[in-house]
């Protein structure tokens, strides 16, 4: 499966995201539920026989990222795919950051590029 076929394959509608963990070169999201949309189907319509309780986003052998309007997603979650170019994947990322001390709830935007993008569920790599 490609990568943009694996992006476009994820439904986070009602998650959120549990965890953002930033390293040298990867970022990786733990969303509490990632389900996943039936191959040739064009909606979620409730499949679950893919589901990852507690799966992760993982992007690897990232390039670059920036972060716009926030420090970190810890609430709803969205997942784009924008391109390939010359085997360098370009996605964003966006969510929510709410800040319960201060009740402040603002949208975050992750900026993404990166050679390599999976799924991780309990310490299994998974591309398809």
């Amino acid at each position: 499966m490609t990568v943009k076929k694996l992006c476009n394959s994820i439904y986070l509608g009602d998650r959120y995201c549990e965890n953002v963990k930033i390293y040298e070169s990867k970022i990786i999201f733990q969303i509490n539920l990632i389900s996943r949309i039936k191959e040739d189907a064009k909606e979620w319509n409730y499949y679950d026989e893919k589901d990852l309780e507690n799966g992760c986003l993982v992007f690897d052998n990232v390039i670059s990222f920036r972060i716009n309007n926030g420090s970190t997603i810890n609430d709803e979650i969205e997942v784009h795919y924008i391109s390939n170019e010359d085997g360098i994947y370009s996605f964003i990322v966006e969510g929510a950051e709410y800040l319960n001390d201060v009740n402040i709830y603002k949208w975050v935007k992750f900026e993404i590029k990166c050679r390599d993008f999976y799924l991780l569920h309990n310490d299994t790599i998974i591309r398809e």
